[in-house]
């Protein structure tokens, strides 16, 4: 529909000419923002497909990083460097008697019967010794996963406690 044609139309019957100018100009001045906003509008879109695209490869490479870690962390040795602390030990027999691979930090102190810096100081000497890694945090603590090595370390000391139990 256009707009000017119809003022014009009316021009002579209803407006005087003053009012037809002021009217026009605010028309064409709408049309102006019309046309801004579309091009806005396009130019949101091609963003937003760029930024999709861009996920899409960042997720790819993701997964091609995650699984060169999982191969690096298979070729690592499996074994401890020196002895784990008594805190350290009873983390990973816990994970072994719970059968977790996956933990938060959230109930291990009350679970163990540490305090919380004790337990702060295994979980840091257990990353430093590859066993286990930060997953990710959230607002009721930290989410740890058991490495290759961690989980190999959680075996063995799982078959040392079976076997002194015997």
């Amino acid at each position: 529909m256009d707009v000017i044609k119809i003022l014009a139309e009316v021009k002579d019957k209803v407006l005087d000419a003053a009012h037809y100018q002021l009217l026009e100009s605010a028309y064409n001045l709408q049309e102006e923002t019309i046309t801004q906003l579309k091009s806005n509008n396009e130019a949101l879109k091609e963003n937003r497909q760029l930024q999709a695209e861009k996920t899409t490869q960042l997720e790819a490479e993701n997964v091609e990083l995650k699984a060169a870690i999982e191969l690096l962390e298979n070729q690592m040795p499996s074994t401890v460097e020196g002895e784990l602390s008594h805190v350290a030990e009873g983390i990973i027999a816990k994970l072994f008697e719970d059968d977790l691979v996956n933990f938060s930090n959230a109930g291990l102190p009350q679970a163990l019967g540490y305090n919380k810096i004790a337990v702060e100081l295994a979980l840091e000497e257990l990353e430093k010794q590859g066993l286990i890694r930060l997953g990710s945090v959230d607002p009721q603590g930290s989410n740890y996963y058991l490495t290759t090595s961690g989980k190999q370390h959680t075996l063995k000391i799982g078959a040392d406690t079976i076997l002194s139990a015997r």
